[in-house]
């Protein structure tokens, strides 16, 4: 009968324990893509487009989540700011510069996270 430690050791030469990596990658590309996107919709607002309703409230309602999910994170506190002033910007005219501003700071960390 196998024990305990050695099915665990076993276990850890498993491929299963490689994948753990693997995915983690996976999410931070994902993470990366949707930072992207999401920094697009403050380019479109802040050169004055309108952005649809439905497009505008999903992408703040995902950066401000995402913000929260990762608050430790510095660069998480650009996707909570990004995501309010994308939800603002639905009702209000902001000003363009300042949406240009938090475009690049969200672009560049959605760029980064395919280069990690």
């Amino acid at each position: 009968m196998i024990q305990a430690h050695e099915f665990q050791a076993e276990l850890r030469g498993h491929k299963f324990f490689k994948l753990k990596g693997l995915k983690s990658l996976m999410i931070v590309k994902i993470l990366g893509v949707l930072d992207v996107i999401a920094s697009l919709m403050l380019l479109i607002a802040g050169l004055g487009f309108q952005l649809p309703l439905i497009v505008a409230l999903f992408f703040s309602i995902l950066l401000i989540m995402k913000g929260i999910l990762f608050i430790t994170s510095f660069a998480s506190w650009f996707d909570i700011l990004g995501g309010i002033l994308l939800l603002i910007s639905i009702w209000l005219n902001l000003p363009g510069i300042i949406l240009i501003i938090v475009f690049v700071l969200i672009f560049q960390k959605g760029i980064l996270s395919f280069l990690s």
